[in-house]
């Protein structure tokens, strides 16, 4: 089974409003009443996904009225629609504008349930189609896959389009048998591929605490 992620040129350090930060203001919300659970969820899994790696982040709380997008950095909006029937549809996207990422981050409620249970269906070996989404007993198996779909197009959102790797959570396919699926998608974190965690670590964590400290003066 696969799964398909995009984004849309690399987060190139331009200028202020392209750099990565280490702390980020995100909001999060879902189009489904069905998911009472799922903004929680996709919080911690978020969370335990970078937290190792140096990021960590504040989550905007979404009276009514909600959380205007420029107060964020991110905002994770899970959402109702798209074309879930066909096995390459987008489970998230996240835009870019000029290398720099806009700030509303999409995942497809649909396209990320179907996922599930098509490798619910190829386990059991059934023929089931499944035209209309719903959560029936793949629930707990869904919610954690929104969250793990939030946390790779964060990696697009501070490491750019062009951090998808051969494997782990920026893998751009994600070929697991069924099995193997359930399994990964009980765990509290994807591992990131070691190319991706090399830039981290070198490349990106590192000069991120100068260009912050120069903008800051900037702004001043």
């Amino acid at each position: 089974m696969a799964l398909w992620l995009t984004a849309a040129g690399p987060t190139a350090a331009k200028d202020c409003a392209a750099l990565p930060h280490a702390h980020m203001r995100l909001r999060v919300t879902t189009s489904d009443s069905a998911l009472v659970d799922a903004g929680a969820t996709i919080r911690a899994i978020v969370s335990t996904t970078w937290q190792p790696y140096g990021l960590t982040f504040d989550w905007a709380d979404d009276p009514v009225g909600g959380v205007a997008p420029s107060r964020v950095d991110a905002w994770i909006a899970a959402v109702r629609g798209g074309p879930a029937k066909y096995e390459r549809a987008d489970l998230g996207r996240v835009l870019f504008d000029h290398d720099v990422p806009r700030p509303l981050i999409l995942i497809s409620i649909d396209a990320v349930i179907a996922w599930v249970q098509r490798l619910q269906a190829s386990r059991f070996q059934t023929e089931t189609v499944f035209p209309r989404p719903t959560l029936g007993d793949t629930a707990a198996l869904s919610v954690r896959a929104l969250g793990h779909v939030a946390a790779h197009e964060i990696g697009h959102d501070v490491l750019g389009r062009q951090s998808h790797a051969a494997s782990g959570l920026m893998a751009a396919v994600w070929k697991w048998d069924a099995i193997r699926a359930a399994r990964w998608l009980k765990l509290d974190a994807l591992p990131l591929d070691a190319a991706n965690e090399i830039r981290l670590n070198q490349d990106w964590l590192n000069p991120r605490h100068v260009h912050d400290r120069e903008c800051q003066q900037t702004e001043l």
